[in-house]
């Protein structure tokens, strides 16, 4: 689309003074860009009982700083913050899922130790006389339970 608009000025155009206009077609790339919000979000609606309830927040918002951006787009004009708005909603998105994926041991699926030492650095934190912890350390478990696994396959 901005290709054919070099050409043509569909999209926009900038005249022999440097004055932006929104083209014809502007409406229609807006639309063309919310398509695949549109379907990521009516996805993850219909699947929401197959996607984890953590990672489930993240694809839900995930819209929401493209919507932001389009409309602080047409109150701006002269600036085209849709494309750049979606760039940012889909960096947000990986940074939520990421960090997830980070606090959670992928074979299990429990919280691992860097998740268990923030735990316990804000409750340490809080001043609390009546916080006690144990800690259970089970030697070679995911090896224990790999090979519980396919054995049971």
């Amino acid at each position: 689309m901005v290709i054919v608009n070099l050409f043509f000025g569909y999209y926009y155009t900038i005249d022999n003074s440097n004055v932006y206009a929104r083209g014809p077609v502007y409406p229609l790339a807006v639309v063309w860009a919310f398509l695949p919000l549109l379907v990521s979000f009516v996805i993850t609606l219909i699947k929401r009982r197959r996607i984890d309830s953590r990672k489930y927040s993240a694809f839900l918002f995930f819209p929401i700083a493209p919507i932001i951006g389009t409309i602080l787009s047409f109150f701006t004009y002269g600036y085209s913050i849709v494309l750049p708005s979606m760039a940012v909603g889909y960096l947000l998105l990986f940074i939520s899922i990421q960090s997830d994926t980070m606090r959670v041991d992928y074979l299990t699926g429990v919280f691992n130790r860097r998740h268990l030492e923030d735990c316990l650095r804000r409750k340490m934190s809080e001043n609390n006389p009546s916080f006690a912890a144990i800690m259970l350390d089970i030697d070679c478990y995911k090896k224990n339970e790999r090979y519980i696994w396919s054995l049971s396959r």
